[in-house]
């Protein structure tokens, strides 16, 4: 049996199995250090269903084409233009696993671990120019997205039957392409007295520790990879900016927060440089998304 462990406190993430096709409802649970009863399956079904701005980010999947601001200077003239995903299908699973039981043997702790499977292919329009593009690449995308979270039974008065699931916790998101060779080391985020770096995507973190960052703020995002010649690109408003190359591993891009409040989510992708350069090339990625709350006052919200 595996005994869950909730842990250190961090950050939190947002928004919910948004449409596409070969939703699933969350599975009966695989492993458990505690015996649920049907009651508690259905409730921790009903929380992720009622926690979409915590559950599901929105920007990974969009299919908007992205410039690739590389000039012209020493390419030929097969040189990359624009590119975009195109996801075809999507299929979703999830695994429940119950824990901390109380002294009636019941649950406390029920973490939920989310799958998603994107097939598509990866497109790169190629051009002698911005103005007569002539050759459109497409390679085979295979990506799989993962995300955890934490829910917590407790109860809402002196009775311990009458009780209700709460989200308490959320991890980022990590997507990767099958065979990835890619791989994100490290991002670090600076913003006024925030800093931060980030070495795990999955790990747990409570919500009322989310990234706080205030309003129009700038923001220096610190991406370091495994490789001095990759592709990386910031992910916010759903478009694609991408990062300075340090020519040592590392990454940099700038951005400022909007002057409105609530909460956010923005992501850092690591291509190869062969998705984007060489057409033989296989598509090879490696993403982490993560949630941060705009606050006017630049403190956690009270939840």
């Amino acid at each position: 049996m595996k005994k869950l462990v909730a842990p250190a406190l961090g950050l939190a993430v947002l928004a919910l199995l948004a449409a596409g096709c070969g939703k699933t409802a969350p599975n009966q649970p695989q492993e458990s250090t505690s015996t649920p009863t049907a009651q508690d399956v259905a409730m921790v079904n009903d929380a992720v269903a009622a926690n979409t701005p915590y559950v599901e980010e929105n920007e990974y999947q969009s299919n908007d084409p992205s410039p690739l601001d590389v000039g012209t200077a020493g390419f030929d003239a097969t040189h990359p233009v624009f590119w975009w995903r195109t996801i075809r299908s999507v299929t979703r699973n999830f695994e429940t696993q119950f824990s901390a039981p109380d002294s009636n043997g019941r649950p406390t702790l029920a973490t939920v671990i989310v799958h998603r499977r994107m097939l598509g292919s990866f497109n790169v329009l190629l051009g002698d120019s911005t103005a007569f593009p002539d050759s459109l690449v497409r390679k085979p995308l295979d990506d799989h997205w993962q995300r955890r979270l934490l829910f917590h039974r407790v109860r809402v008065d002196t009775s311990s039957r009458n009780s209700i699931w709460r989200l308490a916790g959320t991890s980022g998101v990590e997507v990767t392409s099958a065979n990835a060779t890619v791989q994100i080391q490290s991002v670090r985020v600076q913003a006024a007295a925030l800093d931060t770096t980030i070495t795990h995507p999955l790990e747990m973190y409570r919500l009322r520790r989310v990234l706080f960052i205030p309003v129009s703020t700038p923001v220096t995002v610190t991406v370091t990879t495994n490789s001095p010649d990759d592709i990386v690109l910031l992910y916010r408003w759903q478009h694609r900016f991408r990062f300075r190359n340090n020519g040592d591993n590392t990454y940099t891009y700038q951005w400022t927060t909007s002057r409105d409040a609530g909460l956010r989510h923005f992501g850092v992708n690591a291509l190869t440089h062969g998705t984007i350069f060489d057409p033989s090339a296989r598509y090879d990625s490696n993403t982490w998304l993560f949630p941060f709350v705009v606050n006017p006052m630049d403190a956690p919200l009270d939840r």
